[in-house]
């Protein structure tokens, strides 16, 4: 006998051995299985990526930063420490510090080198006239004279002219400076004096002591600016402030 339902051979068994089919009983309609249809898709829970690890990338360039930034501040303390002059050299300032108004100027009576020159500025003073080979100097009407004693000396390798009278940019000059206005010595020729120390010659290790006068208007004297006693070589520069 074959089974009802799936048509395996039973023989007189009432149930198939196959698939359990009751062949005793009433007829029953086959069972049908569905076929397997899926379900909408169901997304799981969010998982947010993982984070990424800074790289050594970041690390040099903070560093390289900070090293930059070293660099920089060392160079500016550098710098201020250059302009604060020194001693016995061609700098502009002086070494002096404090309240005093002349702190930031050399100091008279001391010597500094210049160039091929060494020079001490013993002392200055304001007058009506200088006294000169024949008669007085005396200045234009409304100015004075400004006097510089120096004593100066050749520590080049030959000889050499200070404050030649026809100078070029390679040598020293000297000048009065009150706030903007700029005061040149006067020329050898128009003050004839024995003490005149432009134009003079020296061999080397050679000294000489005397005057270099300027004439300077009242009214620039009279002002509230600093009266400044400088010689200049190219970049180097002695600076003396004059007291009225």
């Amino acid at each position: 006998m074959l089974c009802r339902n799936c048509g395996s051979e039973i023989g007189n068994a009432p149930f198939c051995p196959q698939c359990g089919y009751n062949n005793a009983g009433p007829v029953q309609p086959p069972v049908q299985q569905m076929p397997y249809a899926p379900g909408p898709y169901a997304p799981g829970p969010y998982a947010p990526p993982p984070k990424q690890k800074k790289g050594r990338g970041c690390l040099i360039a903070t560093l390289i930063a900070v090293g930059l930034i070293v660099i920089i501040v060392i160079a500016l303390v550098a710098s201020a420490g250059n302009r604060s002059g020194g001693t016995g050299s061609a700098g502009g300032s002086g070494q002096n510090t404090g309240g005093d108004p002349a702190a930031k100027y050399l100091n008279y009576g001391e010597t500094y080198k210049i160039g091929d020159w060494e020079i001490t500025v013993n002392s200055v003073e304001i007058v009506s006239e200088v006294q000169k080979i024949f008669g007085t100097y005396e200045p234009e009407e409304g100015s004075k004279c400004i006097v510089a004693e120096l004593t100066v000396k050749n520590v080049g390798k030959e000889m050499n002219t200070f404050l030649p009278y026809f100078g070029t940019s390679n040598d020293l000059s000297v000048s009065i400076q009150i706030g903007s206005y700029t005061f040149k010595a006067v020329d050898p020729i128009t003050l004839l004096s024995d003490d005149n120390l432009q134009a003079t010659k020296l061999n080397p290790l050679e000294s000489s002591t005397g005057i270099i006068v300027f004439s300077v208007a009242e009214e620039a004297l009279e002002s509230a600016d600093d009266i400044i006693l400088t010689f200049s070589l190219k970049r180097e520069s002695l600076s003396f402030l004059i007291m009225v």
